[in-house]
């Protein structure tokens, strides 16, 4: 079984009672609870699903944190996925990775607050394409060779509100080192920027799974491989020789 804390209103949502009710039950002792950041959480018993990280396609499944450490720098932001009421509701969101926790911020009001109040429990994917392969690279007629090479991770786990201020300006000082590499700034802290931090929500998603999906041909054979590197060499767009180098590398550790 697996626990998951929900708030107060979210569980009022679910089941379609007043709050007032709710907190009868959790003072009769029929729901069980537990105290985080000055909120008391009610504990959902939930049978544990099977883990999101098996890919059907595991020649594509990576653990390669070389490629792991280029996503969280490179992309600039990923699509937090949470739920309303069981209806989906993904945002994109600007993150960084700190302190193995993927963290982002914004207003302490509004839709994704809400949510994240009612449920922490979220998932959060990031993609970074690379080369699209044509069709004529293996195939001269069909269309349907052609694909896209690509990395992705995707993230499954607990959200959680920061509400330390110094944890809060360390988060923060990650997300600025990540987007404004060149500094040019005052780095933020819990005594000089105070009100500051005070008005902004600072979020730190835990991951439980993390599942990351390189496709870079890997299913193919080298003559095709070989076919798709002379066609992007011809070629030479913006994300070619990039691709070409990672492909290469794949299928010498490939043959190790």
């Amino acid at each position: 079984m697996r626990e998951t804390p929900i708030s107060i209103q979210g569980y009022a949502r679910m089941h379609k009672m007043s709050q007032f009710n709710v907190i009868k039950r959790i003072n009769s002792g029929e729901l069980k609870t537990v105290e985080k950041g000055g909120q008391v959480w009610i504990v959902l018993l939930e049978e544990a699903p099977t883990p999101p990280s098996i890919l059907r396609r595991q020649e594509f499944d990576s653990k390669d944190e070389g490629i792991f450490k280029t996503l969280m720098q490179t992309c600039d932001y990923g699509t937090l996925s949470l739920t309303e009421e069981g209806a989906p509701y993904g945002v994109p969101v600007n993150f960084a990775w700190w302190n193995e926790c993927i963290v982002f911020h914004g207003a302490k009001e509004g839709r994704k607050m809400r949510l994240i109040e009612a449920n922490p429990q979220a998932s959060f994917n990031v993609v970074k394409p690379y080369a699209f392969v044509p069709s004529y690279a293996t195939h001269s007629t069909l269309a349907c060779p052609a694909t896209q090479f690509f990395a992705s991770v995707i993230f499954h786990g607990t959200i959680r509100v920061l509400s330390d201020a110094t944890e809060k300006a360390a988060a923060l000082n990650a997300l600025m080192a990540k987007h404004q590499p060149e500094g040019k700034h005052e780095p933020l802290s819990s005594q000089g920027h105070k009100a500051m931090l005070e008005k902004t929500a600072v979020f730190a998603l835990l991951p439980n799974e993390r599942t990351m999906k390189v496709k870079f041909g890997q299913n193919l054979p080298q003559s095709q491989r070989e076919k798709i590197i002379e066609t992007l060499r011809i070629r030479q767009g913006v994300l070619d020789e990039e691709t070409i180098q990672i492909m290469q590398t794949l299928l010498t550790c490939k043959g190790k």
